[in-house]
């Protein structure tokens, strides 16, 4: 594990990593902030209906893996109401993963140092986001479960696998720029990205793109959850899988890759046009 990957382990979770999938517990959340619950448990609008219609295809019966990026304002009761409905419902297993020691980089990459305090913020949220989905009636679901980093944490094969990742990028030129360039465009959210400071989040945002990637392909190729379902495209992996195909047969072992990804914001608008009566 890198020292960015335990000192974020160690700030969140503030012990030692729990086996298995670890389900967040509803009765040791804390209350919420008054306006993010009330943002949470509003009517469903009818912006998104929720319609007795086919989930899609690789859905039914599947095996599916949701990250959830925290602080991510898009996933609102509206679109957690349709993931529940659309997704995990039909599924076989639905994963829904927390993506702390992401949040975590965020903070470091925006410049906080305080980590008691940053593992204070996520572990509130990790808290809230949990305490919604129980709400919308996660608990309806048996086939779901709530997972964080703790799940990679307590299993070495996402070490080595995220290991391989760095020495097949540090060792591909196109693959190095490419990193580099969705980087760079990712860094344009933050301000004072020039000096020291700005190297060192530069150098992060490197990592936390591995990160996802190396999350994305654990979760996926590795543990069998091979629908991944999330808000759009995330890129680099997206890449690796039309560029470096052989590659990731390589860095997962395996003989053919299983992973499918389903856009929420693709699915919405398509559910949307359908759901729009004729005129």
């Amino acid at each position: 594990m890198t020292k960015v990957a335990a000192g974020i382990v160690k700030a969140i979770a503030g012990g030692g990593p729990v086996a298995g999938f670890r389900m967040l517990i509803p009765q040791m959340i804390p209350a919420m902030h008054e306006p993010l619950m009330q943002e949470l448990t509003s009517p469903p609008s009818v912006r998104f209906p929720i319609a007795d219609m086919a989930p899609p295809k690789a859905v039914a019966g599947g095996n599916l893996f949701i990250p959830i990026s925290l602080g991510n304002h898009y996933y609102s009761s509206d679109v957690l109401r349709r993931v529940l409905a659309d997704f995990i419902a039909p599924s076989r297993q639905s994963v829904i993963f927390l993506c702390d020691r992401l949040r975590l980089l965020s903070y470091r990459i925006r410049g906080e140092t305080d980590l008691e305090r940053i593992g204070a913020n996520i572990r509130l949220q990790l808290s809230e986001l949990t305490r919604s989905l129980m709400h919308l009636g996660l608990r309806a679901h048996p086939n779901a479960v709530v997972a964080d980093w703790s799940l990679l944490a307590s299993d070495p094969r996402h070490d080595r696998l995220l290991a391989v990742l760095e020495g097949l990028v540090c060792g591909d030129p196109v693959l190095c720029r490419k990193l580099d360039e969705y980087a760079r465009e990712l860094m344009q959210r933050f301000r004072g990205s020039d000096g020291r400071s700005g190297r060192d989040s530069m150098a992060l945002q490197r990592q936390y793109v591995l990160e996802e990637t190396a999350l994305s392909l654990y979760m996926t190729e590795v543990r069998g959850c091979n629908v991944e379902v999330y808000r759009r495209g995330m890129g680099f992996v997206d890449d690796l899988y039309r560029e470096r195909p052989a590659a990731l047969l390589t860095l997962t072992g395996k003989s053919k890759l299983e992973r499918e990804f389903i856009s929420i914001e693709a699915w919405l608008a398509g559910q949307l046009a359908d759901t729009t009566p004729a005129p």
